[in-house]
């Protein structure tokens, strides 16, 4: 009987059924840290360069910029339709730019946004209220962004076992106010590495594109990463992840153009109450 026990263990745990859902009556805090280091390099017509020169630049400039995020999201009973209520916090947003010595902070609208809204079954979120946001974002703003990222996180169907892979793809294009758009696309492949003690250790190779197009520049940007990610099976989420990614970002403002070469740390992790 034991043995029969232990084989039955073995075998639940050679392989794993993805899914992404918000369970009911839980509380989720997911923490998100961005780190950027890398160097920025400017051209541009002769007297203009010139003019940079005087003032005592010299190029490239080595900059830093960092973004630390704090969202809650509470769930409610579930509801006989089947969807879930849940409130969405943004407790903290700050960014920061360093360069040439100098701090910069960034302000950002949503600090301190409360959206409200439901998780279907199947996981995808649907805005009801997104109060407070301002002129910059309206709540269908981020329902759209929440459409297409939530559009394309399709997990397979089936079991995977150790060393398979599936690749997801998240296109985005985000209106900015009156500024412009952002279009981006994010192209990832998961590999199962490990899964036991009721997780599955997950790594990913990504690949980046973006294009911004706004009234005062246009930039064009592609990157590399990988990583790693912990999926928890139990609470069927994503309870850490840690990915590192190099881009480069080519802009052209007012005449000059500008190169951004950046090395990118990215931590997240959920803690579920």
């Amino acid at each position: 009987m034991l043995m029969l026990v232990c084989s039955q263990v073995l075998v639940a745990q050679s392989e794993v059924l993805l899914k992404a859902g918000y369970q009911p009556k839980k509380e989720y805090t997911m923490v998100t840290t961005i780190k950027m280091d890398g160097m920025m390099d400017i051209s541009g017509a002769q007297e203009m360069m010139d003019q940079l020169a005087a003032s005592g630049m010299t190029f490239p400039i080595p900059m830093s910029m960092a973004n630390d995020t704090e969202v809650t999201i509470k769930t409610m009973a579930r509801e006989a339709d089947g969807r879930v209520p849940a409130t969405m916090t943004y407790d903290k947003v700050s960014a920061s730019v360093t360069m040439m010595g100098v701090d910069q902070v960034i302000e950002n609208p949503l600090a301190g946004t409360e959206i409200k809204g439901w998780y279907d079954e199947g996981g995808k979120f649907t805005v009801e209220s997104a109060p407070g946001l301002g002129e910059q974002f309206s709540a269908e703003d981020i329902q759209n962004l929440m459409n297409q990222v939530q559009q394309s996180v399709e997990f397979p169907d089936r079991p995977l076992k150790v060393g398979e892979s599936f690749t997801q793809t998240t296109p985005m294009n985000v209106p900015i106010a009156s500024m412009g758009s952002l279009t981006m696309k994010i192209e990832a492949v998961y590999t199962v590495l490990k899964i036991g003690n009721r997780v599955a250790v997950l790594g990913v190779e990504m690949k980046v594109e973006m294009e911004a197009g706004m009234e005062v520049a246009n930039a064009i940007a592609t990157g590399t990463g990988k990583g790693e990610c912990i999926y928890d099976i139990g609470a069927e989420t994503i309870t850490a992840t840690d990915l590192a990614l190099d881009y480069t970002i080519s802009m052209d403002v007012q005449g000059m153009k500008m190169t951004l070469k950046m090395d990118t740390k990215t931590k997240q992790t959920v803690e579920i109450r």
